[in-house]
């Protein structure tokens, strides 16, 4: 492994945007799309201007209709409408087809940008309501305007979450572009009223109807689109990259003496324990949380149904009781003949819904008893965690005959057929955990709250930050994650992008970069904020017998002195390797990540009027910290600082040190 001192300088400034649609900026075409933005944008702006100002405030509120959210007709423009659904695991609201897809949280913990996308393209849609710095999201001048519209260069419309909206002329004014469900109390037929008389420009209006059409015309609804129809069809196939996302959200925190995979010609008898293996309408498997966007799919395979089907094919004895409070039938399966040499798996599970907090960190329906029960008299216990976040897992970890333990999280409606690919080796898990699993409840640094209000006193000291920041040892640190192989990590390096030169060079780390984030974020412009400054790059190896992968991580660290987490993600990567392959990585470092670090080690905040400034500069040297010196007409401050770049992978942490001085 080789490390190299860097030295680096970047001067940063941006603008606060307007909130009217930019389409100056280079134009490009989503994989998913019909047309590109540019021409959609300009398709949208023909439509508008040939609404009248009334037609224009009616599409900017819900109407009644048979989806959750309805956007009206217009039989004079030609317009037909569209529907909106409650989408977070899948579609949901009634509709009679349907796959509950893993959560958001499942989703996360797969690490895999593409299956990020892949699940995206088979939901489409997302939205995030809340309330930031006590001002509710929808009427959020700060995050609407300046950071996703401005900053980012978002194309599309802001929709606030159902009956979020509650006053008329600051959300509009602050970015929000559609009220859902609707009512013409604070948007739609009003906003007429609020334009003749000043209150809100005839630009924003237009400029909010653009947006909303703007997608309509971009994903091609326009052009002989389907009628709405609950009840048709549309699966297709999507049940496979919903197995294959269930799998590779699945994390293998546990596994004494290779216990997992488990082996057909050795692994034969097989008791199952626990009601959170069974079938959905006994109270069992959990797919996916509760709420307004739960998704009632049309199959579901749980974990028992699964198991059995394999057993039937692979010739397996399999036992299984899901009523978990009738100890006397469980204790009874110990005396089995076939006993002895068996499996067990325990399964427990955690439930969480919107609008019901959880008041603990324990599982549904003494879930620990449940596990002790069984490793006190089977030497091969293998316990799966099917939970909806964090839990306290100490009554039975440790335990000697607990030899395996997987985090099946919140996985879907394919649930048992992914988990049987990683408990007898057709997968290989590779999946980290997204949160830290404390020894203690008070490690958090929180209680239960009987109101309903919190200040948020921790601020951005969350989880692994929180347990840096105080020094903590978790009893399973934020990425932390098992596979059935392993790996080396070597040849670390750091080098400069020159992003002038490779704009036109399609495997340049600039053209790379700004590809992959067109796909996930595939409706906003590209800005030179987001683009790569540095290349971090290692060699990864896969030195096990499978084929496996590892996620690598980038960290920014600060000194003690800018009171910021000892360290903070800033970019990842998962990478799959067959046995003995080895492959470079590279993580981009841009703009942005440094304006970051330069804000947070300087607490200045820059503001100008243009995005970069390029200057001719002088470089020294001060060991072990570093001068940083900025001459302007409205700054002139001196700054000592020393950050430092961590790549980590699993528990192997590499160090080097990213420093800056300019004049």
């Amino acid at each position: 492994m080789k490390t190299r001192l860097l030295l680096l300088c970047v001067f940063l400034c941006w603008s606060r945007t307007t909130s009217i649609i930019d389409d100056s900026k280079p134009d490009f075409q989503p994989r998913i799309t019909f047309r590109t933005w540019k021409q959609s944008i300009a398709l949208a702006k023909s439509f508008v201007n040939q609404l009248t100002l009334e037609e224009k405030c009616h599409l900017t509120a819900g109407v009644g209709g048979t989806c959750a959210g309805n956007v009206a007709s217009l039989a004079r423009a030609n317009f037909s409408g569209f529907c909106l659904q409650n989408t977070p695991s899948g579609v949901g609201d009634g509709v009679l087809y349907s796959i509950a897809f893993p959560s958001g949280i499942h989703i996360a913990a797969t690490w895999d940008r593409d299956l990020f996308y892949r699940r995206a393209v088979a939901i489409r849609k997302e939205f995030r309501a809340n309330e930031t710095n006590e001002i509710r999201a929808c009427q959020n001048n700060k995050t609407q305007n300046d950071l996703l519209k401005g900053e980012i260069g978002y194309l599309g419309n802001i929709l606030n979450d159902w009956m979020g909206a509650k006053s008329a002329i600051n959300p509009i004014l602050s970015g929000l572009d559609i009220d859902m469900p609707g009512t013409d109390e604070y948007m739609g037929d009003i906003l007429a009223k609020f334009v003749q008389n000043g209150s809100i420009p005839q630009s924003r209006i237009d400029d909010m109807v653009i947006r909303i059409i703007a997608p309509y015309y971009l994903v091609g609804q326009d052009p002989n689109y389907p009628t709405i129809d609950l009840d048709r069809n549309v699966m297709g196939n999507n049940y496979l990259i919903n197995r294959k996302i269930s799998r590779a959200g699945m994390i293998l925190l546990k596994n004494i003496n290779n216990i997992l995979p488990l082996n057909f010609s050795i692994n034969t008898n097989i008791y199952i324990y626990g009601q959170a293996a069974g079938q959905t309408n006994c109270g069992s498997a959990l797919y996916q949380g509760g709420g307004s966007g739960f998704v009632r799919p049309s199959y579901a395979i749980d974990p028992l149904t699964a198991l059995m089907q394999n057993g039937r094919e692979n010739h397996l004895q399999i036992r299984y009781i899901t009523n978990q409070n009738d100890f006397v039938s469980i204790n009874r399966t110990f005396h089995d003949r076939a006993f002895q040499n068996a499996i067990c798996l325990v399964f427990i599970s955690a439930w969480s819904e919107e609008g019901v907090d959880r008041t603990d960190l324990y599982t549904f329906d003494k879930g620990e008893q449940l596990v002790l029960t069984v490793a006190e008299n089977c030497r091969q216990t293998i316990v799966l965690v099917n939970s909806v976040s964090q839990l306290n897992l100490e009554r039975w970890i440790d335990h000697p005959n607990v030899v395996g333990t997987i985090w099946t999280g919140m996985p879907g409606s394919v649930y048992g057929s992914a988990l049987v690919d990683i408990l007898f080796g057709d997968y290989n898990p590779g999946e980290k955990l997204v949160f830290s699993l404390a020894k203690n409840d008070s490690d958090f640094g929180t209680d239960v709250s009987p109101s309903g209000d919190s200040n948020y006193p921790e601020g951005i000291f969350l989880d692994y930050r929180h347990f840096d920041k105080y020094n903590i040892t978790p009893r399973y640190y934020f990425v932390y994650g098992f596979s059935y192989t392993n790996f080396s990590f070597d040849q670390l390096d750091i080098s400069q992008v020159n992003n002038d030169d490779d704009d036109d060079d399609q495997n340049s780390p600039s053209s790379i970069h700004k590809q992959r984030r067109i796909r996930p974020y595939n409706n906003f412009v590209h800005s030179g904020l987001y683009d790569p400054v540095y290349t971090i790059t290692c060699i990864i190896k896969n030195i096990g017998k499978f084929y496996g992968s590892e996620v690598v991580q980038l960290y920014l660290n600060f000194p003690i002195e800018a009171q910021e987490p000892l360290k903070i993600l800033r970019e990842f990567q998962r990478v799959y390797l067959e046995a003995n392959q080895s492959k470079q990585v590279a993580l981009h470092f841009g703009y942005q990540l440094l304006l970051t670090m330069l804000l947070l080690n300087f607490k200045a905040l820059l503001i100008f009027k243009f995005i970069r400034i390029s200057y001719k500069l002088k470089w020294t040297l001060h060991s072990p910290f570093f001068l940083f010196i900025m001459k302007r007409n409205i700054l002139q401050s001196i700054f000592t600082y020393r950050s430092l770049i961590i790549i980590q992978l699993h528990r192997q942490i590499h160090l080097c040190y990213f420093v800056c001085v300019s004049y």
